[in-house]
């Protein structure tokens, strides 16, 4: 008899393997917590795996775009948060990070148009209507700032970060009550170091503006030992014991250590500023033109323009203020601050 015909091959059988989300979890427990490297690390290990869901893998590269973006690395940033644009076109954080980039590369009104998107997407994402208010803010609409910050407390009454930005655009207006009560209340709600210390210098800094110095130095203070690595609350402390208008806040040796505390920590035209500050309160002229003339080399043109201006204004400087470092300037900044005068006081 025939044989038998042979039995059909088994059926071809694809063994895929289920997600493995460990690494990418491990990378968002690290948040906030100054290990954005890891990070990247991580949140790579679990892209490359190749065994994420298009949602989840889209927020991979989102979540290492925030990582890249907080090491300072803005291209990589921008490259992740397109991926992950490419993979989910309606997320809404996707719109979000790119309205980030944007506004950090000093392009607030590209910003707000992909801050508009993320909000199209998702009407309730608090943080885009506060990151929105900041780019606003940069363009000079101060009141579209504060009714997007406002937007972002009604969708997240806690939301420190909101409570915060809106302090500083009060602070801008000059609103220094409106301002102290916003960043208590971004101290009351906040968890993050950064923000908090942040909140604290805002509060001495509108607590100096009302003439408030003890309240000022006590918050200058709070900064200080919330980040020690923060330059902003040294800078200010300093500028107010060089400066103070009650000379019972007066303190040249205090103002000159912190000052250098702040270059030390954070050289810029501002901090240098400070130190040149802290040089006359001291009688050490020749130093403070030294470092005048350091901040205009950091500074700029600005810089420049702006010291010309207030030389004039004091009646050392007669000449203009097209920003040029002249040996008029020189000599009038010289005779100025011989005579025990502060750029930018008194």
């Amino acid at each position: 008899p025939p044989l038998p015909p042979p039995p059909p091959p088994p059926a071809l059988q694809l063994i895929v393997e289920p997600e493995d989300l460990t690494a990418c979890r491990e990378a968002t427990d690290l948040a906030g917590k100054g290990l954005p490297e890891r990070q990247v690390e991580l949140y790579s290990r679990c892209i490359e795996s190749g065994r994420l869901e298009p949602a989840n893998l889209a927020l991979a590269h989102g979540d290492r775009g925030t990582a890249y973006r907080e090491l300072g690395w803005p291209e990589p940033a921008f490259s992740d948060f397109t991926r992950a644009l490419e993979i989910e076109p309606g997320l809404a954080a996707g719109r979000l990070n790119v309205g980030d980039l944007l506004r950090a590369d000093g392009r607030p009104r590209q910003a707000i148009v992909s801050y508009d998107r993320a909000l199209e997407l998702d009407p309730k994402l608090a943080t885009a209507y506060s990151n929105r208010g900041l780019a606003y803010k940069m363009t000079g609409r101060n009141q579209r700032a504060l009714d997007d910050f406002g937007r972002a407390l009604d969708l997240k009454p806690d939301f420190a970060g909101a409570y915060f930005n809106r302090c500083s655009t009060l602070f801008d207006m000059q609103r220094y009550d409106e301002a102290i009560a916003d960043c208590q209340q971004a101290l009351s709600h906040g968890r993050d170091r950064r923000t908090n210390a942040q909140a604290h210098n805002n509060l001495g800094q509108a607590h100096k503006a009302k003439g408030e110095y003890a309240r000022a130095v006590s918050q200058f203070q709070a900064a200080i030992d919330a980040l020690p690595a923060y330059a902003a609350p040294y800078n200010n402390l300093a500028w107010l014991h060089a400066t103070a208008a009650d000379p019972a806040f007066r303190d040249g040796v205090e103002a000159l250590r912190l000052a250098r505390e702040a270059v030390s920590r954070r050289e810029q035209a501002d901090t240098v500023d400070t130190l040149a500050a802290a040089q006359v309160e001291n009688r050490r002229y020749d130093e403070a033109v030294a470092q005048y003339l350091r901040a205009m080399r950091l500074g700029g043109a600005d810089m420049v323009k702006a010291y010309q201006q207030d030389l004039r204004a004091k009646g050392c400087y007669h000449g203009d203020s097209e920003g040029s470092l002249t040996m008029e300037l020189r000599r009038a900044l010289t005779v100025c601050v011989h005579e025990g005068r502060k750029l930018g006081a008194d």
